[in-house]
């Protein structure tokens, strides 16, 4: 198990992933890009030239999700039948292009599963409120564009997003929101997911020029 993970995370290593690619469809008041991207963007840059990936806490409302997301696609599975699992001891990660791609929690034979477990439960009270998925995109927009491109990276054009209390009582435990790939928000992502690859790589090759001149200019030291 502990070699799968190990794996998994070098896939991602230098990726931009599902999960964060939210942080590159804000602009800035006068570049493309927010300093939230730009940052992201140089995160990721980091983490292929030290080949080790960007510190993620392990906190409370993390372990939490992570305990009961096999417990959320369990009942979810009594609904809708059998699909797919990637979490807990089998994560996959699907790449889409050099520098990105995702990792559902599972798939259908035409749909992306994508499960949350919030820690406090005034948020799956918010979830429980949504029924359209501009209600995701205007609440969580961050879970909205997660769903959008492991849609895009896995090559679906439908998702359900699960939102998972067991603390609730047992009508109120589980949330389905089911969502079709709205076409206009795919292609403005795919087209910030390729003006951050161009970045990415601007970035790497002004490192690249400079490591090749500092070690130049040290021979005649």
């Amino acid at each position: 198990m502990f070699k799968e993970i190990q794996d998994w995370m070098a896939q991602r290593c230098g990726k931009f992933t599902a999960s964060e690619i939210y942080k590159l469809m804000g602009s800035g008041k006068k570049d493309y890009f927010s300093l939230v991207a730009k940052t992201y963007i140089s995160q990721k840059a980091a983490e292929i030239l030290t080949l080790e990936p960007s510190n993620r806490p392990n906190t409370m409302a993390m372990d939490w999700g992570q305990s009961h997301e096999y417990e959320a696609y369990t009942k979810f599975k009594e609904l809708y039948g059998e699909i797919d699992y990637f979490g807990g001891e089998n994560p996959t990660f699907f790449s889409y292009s050099k520098y990105s791609g995702g990792s559902p929690d599972a798939l259908g034979k035409d749909f992306v599963l994508e499960i949350k477990c919030p820690y406090n439960s005034s948020e799956h009270l918010n979830h429980l409120m949504m029924e359209t998925a501009e209600d995701l995109k205007d609440g969580k927009p961050e879970y909205y564009w997660q769903v959008v491109a492991n849609m895009i990276f896995t090559g679906k054009d439908k998702a359900i997003f699960v939102s998972y209390d067991p603390r609730f009582e047992p009508e109120y435990q589980l949330k389905t929101l089911k969502i079709n790939l709205n076409f206009d928000d795919a292609s403005l992502l795919k087209e910030r997911l390729v003006e951050a690859e161009i970045h990415l790589d601007g970035l790497l090759n002004k490192i690249n020029a400079k490591g090749a001149n500092s070690s130049k200019g040290s021979k005649g030291i």
